[in-house]
């Protein structure tokens, strides 16, 4: 039976933006299992917290997946890491609250962790950490437009992360890549939380010392290879996107996108047989 990876959430599984998601899973080897959707995690008006209980259908299913993927989506909910809106757009607390249920839950039973853009953003939160709530280069981070299509640009990939490991071979020096960027709000050095570690950073030459982007996070057990939690602030579910490649990059995007899901589905089927 193939590793199961949970999906903590796609507004429709048949929307070409969310099926990404479990296409790039399927082609890691793994089986998608969607946690929740729009419709039985509906958006409210009033944004009020929401109680998830153990029976809720996302919260059950958890129990039959190997790992779990925060997918990419709408803004948190700011009074999560206590403050006011000052930027954000409409929060889905719904999905907030399900998907911090769906990560203590993973937490507890040592599941590997993939976190993707506002997956690596709520992971942060999770883990006590905040975010700029819109950057002041967000520009340089996702085009203009109602869609927001993707922009892209540079990341620096730390030579000693586990991040760096999965993307090239035994790497001995940093790596600098070019990546896909669909995000306004992101996570610099001071707001991360105290539990994680920044594995890559932006290569945005307005996002430099205390404003840098974070652009990948993993906790000091991942870099020391005693789990994969895991979190980029890119897309590499969106394959198709066009993204140049560095000088010196030892892959396509579209082959580090694939790398990036292997290992993570590598960790799953290593928890599924019982190791770290």
């Amino acid at each position: 039976m193939a590793v199961r990876i949970g999906i903590s959430y796609v507004e429709n599984e048949e929307e070409p933006t969310w099926k990404k998601y479990l296409q790039i899973v399927r082609a890691a080897g793994a089986e998608p299992v969607v946690l929740a959707t729009a419709r039985i995690c509906p958006r409210s008006d009033d944004q009020e917290p929401v109680v998830i209980g153990p029976d809720h259908p996302a919260i059950r299913w958890m129990g039959e997946v190997d790992g779990l993927l925060l997918t990419g989506g709408t803004d948190i909910d700011p009074t999560l890491y206590h403050e006011e809106s000052r930027g954000s757009q409409s929060p889905h607390r719904a999905r907030d609250d399900l998907e911090m249920a769906q990560f203590r839950l993973a937490r507890a039973r040592r599941l590997p962790i993939l976190g993707i853009c506002r997956g690596a953003q709520f992971l942060n939160v999770a883990f006590g950490g905040s975010l700029v709530q819109d950057l002041p280069t967000a520009g340089s981070h996702r085009a203009d437009g109602q869609r927001h299509e993707s922009r892209a640009h540079r990341v620096l990939v730390a030579a000693h992360t586990c991040l760096a490991r999965v993307l090239a071979d035994h790497p001995t020096r940093d790596l600098v890549i070019e990546v896909n960027s669909r995000h306004h709000q992101g996570v610099p050095p001071p707001r991360l939380a105290r539990d994680l570690v920044a594995a890559a950073y932006s290569c945005v030459s307005s996002d430099q010392g205390e404003s840098s982007v974070i652009e990948g996070m993993e906790t000091p057990d991942t870099r020391a290879g005693r789990e994969f939690v895991l979190a980029v602030q890119w897309h590499p579910e969106r394959v198709d996107d066009v993204v140049s490649t560095a000088p010196g990059q030892s892959a396509d995007f579209r082959e580090l996108s694939h790398r990036l899901l292997r290992a993570f589905v590598a960790a799953a089927q290593t928890r599924r047989q019982g190791g770290a």
